[in-house]
């Protein structure tokens, strides 16, 4: 076996020292291309937070349908309701900036009970648009009417809204909004009158928007989070 020349071990000994030196230049290239990146994001947040200016995007219900429905009056005189609902929402957008809602799930809860499901399909905002149909599902499931229309009654509505802004055809990251509302419903224009019979008798029964709106009142806190 030969025995290493010393050429050999001066070249050993120089690769050696030459790779800490690369491994720096490296770190260092990573980081600044990092850094570029945090500032691109970061410049695209301040151009939406600044100069576009966002605004709260604004949803009103049109029309409440009731697809089907069950009801259960128990031994105790309380009548419960199961059904199925859709709901037309009409959404406008004052944005300069396209809003893309991602398909989600809300809560809501009577007595601290999940008493039903709302479902939000996949839906897009253009730039500055109002008056785009968004369409809705509910299922309720034995929710206590009685409860209901003999006092106010407080229900909540929780779940996470998830949207991607669109900036300049540029799609940025997921935003999550944690929702969490406070549902009063005003029992003096919900009584089981000939006109709730007929709302809870009557197959793809339509509500209008006025009516909806002077039934329910909320109050709804927001937060954000990636």
């Amino acid at each position: 076996m030969e025995n290493p020349t010393p050429h050999s071990n001066l070249v050993s000994l120089q690769v050696t020292s030459y790779l800490p030196h690369v491994f720096k230049k490296s770190c260092f290239f990573l980081f600044i291309i990092c850094l570029i990146i945090i500032f691109l994001v970061g410049l695209v947040v301040v151009i939406t937070m600044f100069v576009l200016k966002p605004k709260t995007p604004y949803f009103s219900v049109q029309t409440i349908k009731i697809e089907s429905y069950k009801l259960n009056l128990t031994s105790s005189m309380n009548l419960f309701v199961s059904s199925y609902i859709s709901l037309t929402l009409d959404a406008s957008n004052p944005n300069k900036v396209g809003i893309n809602y991602i398909p989600s799930r809300f809560y809501l809860l009577q007595n601290g009970l999940v008493s039903g499901i709302i479902r939000v399909e996949k839906f897009m905002q253009p730039p500055q648009s109002e008056n785009v149909t968004m369409q809705v599902e509910m299922v309720i499931d034995s929710v206590n009417i009685s409860q209901i229309t003999n006092s106010d009654s407080q229900m909540r509505l929780l779940g996470d809204i998830i949207a991607q802004l669109q900036v300049f055809h540029v799609t940025l990251p997921k935003v999550k909004i944690a929702m969490d509302c406070d549902i009063k419903i005003d029992h003096n224009h919900l009584t089981l009158t000939n006109k709730m019979y007929n709302i809870l008798a009557l197959k793809d029964h339509m509500m209008s928007k006025d009516s909806a709106s002077n039934m329910l009142s909320k109050r709804c806190s927001f937060a954000v989070y990636m």
